[in-house]
Order: structure tokens, then sequence, then C-alpha cells
């Protein structure tokens, strides 16, 4: 068997070093291979291909359609997608505050907010709100933006122009949605950082549900924080999301993190941390956040095929 990967034109190097590794490693040549290009050009000819028997899929919920579109006019290949996400974390009241903060201003900051399973969504019971606003609106403003090199950087760059005014435009909406920004919503420009695409931690409170900033996916350092009052008001707003990724639960009373987990429509539920990957349990989501699953033996299975072999015995 024999692998094609198709790298995003805009990051393509990590795929090519990767295949330096692979071929000092000792890798058969023609095991693993890059194929570079546009979506429309060469990754579409990957997924017409009829020699392909299987492809997984990591990107938006438009080419995704495509791609499902594809295999259709093909040869009916499995497709795997990993897509976006609205990941969330629910903190109770009984939250230890500061690790719960830590631990989502690290999951969509310093990723800058390009994994599914960022924390995009703050549920914050309404005894603990303005604390938690505080706190990570504070750590927010303080998070050094810069060179990626640079050891004291903990946000970079996001990867284009183009990318940089979507985000920027979701900030004009929240704004115009009356949701309150308290945190970044800018582009950064000291100093060097004025010839390239850099942007504040953005954080905005008081935000509805119903609110698209609240609903659909911001690709970039954006939080959005919202108020619950009972538990099943936090399930409710937590499962009210076309995506399905991961959601986390802070709160010490074990006996209701696992009560409220197994009600969340989500494809990862942790109990007081966020972000965590273990390579041994399966990562991916539900719904628009995708079917496929990276690591744990579903990851491994997702690319193979079952076969069934009978023996008489007579």
């Amino acid at each position: 068997s024999s692998v094609v990967v198709k790298p995003s034109e805009l990051a393509p190097f990590t795929t090519f070093r990767l295949g330096d590794i692979y071929a000092k490693a000792g890798l058969p040549s023609g095991a693993y291979n890059v194929v570079t290009g546009f979506g429309h050009q060469a990754g579409e000819a990957l997924a017409l291909h009829p020699g392909v028997d299987c492809l997984s899929f990591s990107g938006s919920i438009e080419t995704a359609r495509r791609v499902l579109l594809a295999s259709a006019k093909s040869n009916l290949k499995p497709v795997h997608l990993v897509l976006g996400g609205k990941s969330a974390g629910i903190l109770f009241e009984d939250a230890t505050v500061q690790k719960a903060v830590s631990a989502a201003w690290r999951a969509v900051f310093t990723g800058r907010g390009t994994s599914p399973t960022g924390c995009a969504r703050l549920l914050v019971h309404e005894s603990i709100y303005n604390e938690v606003v505080g706190v990570i609106t504070e750590r927010a403003r303080q998070i050094v933006v810069g060179d990626p090199l640079d050891d004291h950087t903990e946000l970079g760059p996001v990867i284009s122009e183009e990318h940089m005014k979507k985000i920027l435009a979701y900030v004009d909406l929240g704004r115009r949605e009356s949701a309150r920004l308290v945190a970044g919503g800018s582009r950064d420009v000291e100093g060097a950082k004025a010839t390239g695409f850099f942007l504040k931690p953005t954080v905005f409170m008081d935000v509805a549900p119903t609110m698209r900033i609240a609903r659909e996916a911001v690709p970039g350092p954006f939080l959005t924080i919202m108020k619950f009052k009972k538990e099943e008001d936090a399930i409710a707003i937590a499962n009210d999301t076309d995506y399905g990724f991961a959601t986390s639960i802070w709160t010490t009373n074990m006996a209701r993190a696992q009560r409220v987990g197994r009600r969340l429509r989500s494809g990862i539920v942790w109990i007081n941390a966020h972000d965590v990957v273990d390579p041994a349990l399966p990562y991916g989501g539900l719904n628009l956040s995708g079917n496929g699953r990276d690591l744990g033996r579903a990851g491994i299975e997702q690319f193979s095929a079952l076969k069934s072999t009978y023996i008489p015995t007579k």
C-alpha cells in the first residue's frame, strides 16, 4: 500500500520535511508521496481518481462536500472527514477558575484558533461569570504576539491576509450583534508586525447562543463567553451547534461531570482539562465536524477493509 498526501498550498513544507524523515528512516520508495497544488486541481484529481481506494480530508465544509461528490462520481471510495468545530468549555460554579481559564486560553489563543478542539465557546455559571471574564480578559491582553521563531512568542500570525480579513469581519459582526468586545479585536501592527498578519487575541462577553459569532466557526484567536444558570441550560447551549467536535467540563463534582458528559453531543469530552490528545484514543467529531477519526484503533481501522474468508469443514 502507498499514501498520497496533498498538503495545503499555503503550508506544504512540513509535509515535505516528513517525507525526508521517512526516506532517512528507510521507508520504501513510493510508499509516501506528496502532491502539491490547489484543491480544485490536485485535490479534486485525487478525489476523482479510481486508483485511490480511500480518502481522508481535513479542511472546510465546502471542500468536504465537493470531495464527497467526487467520490460519488468515481469509485465510491470511502471518505473520512475531520473538519472544523465550535468546541466549548463549561465552567460550573465549583470550577477551579485559574486552571480552567489557563486551559481555555491556551486552547483558543496559542494555537491561533486553528484547531477544531480549540475552546471557541466558554459557557460560565452566572456565579463566577464576572471573575472568569476578568481573568481571561487580562490574560488575553498579556499574550505575547510575534515571530513564532522567538522563544518568547505565545501567538504567531495567521496564515494569510485573506484569513486575517475573515476574522476581522467576525469582529465587526460581533459588534453589530451587540456582544461586548473586552479584548483584542484588531490587527497588531507594532514594530515588525506591521508587515505581517498578526491579530490581537479577541474576547467577546455577553454573547447570546443565537448570535452568529457563537454559532459559526471562526478560525482564529477568537473567544465568545456566555452565561448560564442551570445545568440543563449549559447542556442545551453546548449542544446547540451544527458542529460536535469537543467539549470540556470543569467541576469538582465527578458525578455531575459524568452525567453531563453522557449528554453532550461531541466526539471528545474532557473533564477538568481541554485540548489534551492521547494517541491511543480516537480524535474526531460529529455532525458538521465530520465523520472521520484520527489516532487510536479507530483511526487505523478506517484505512482498512473487512474481509471474510470461508473454509469448508467438510
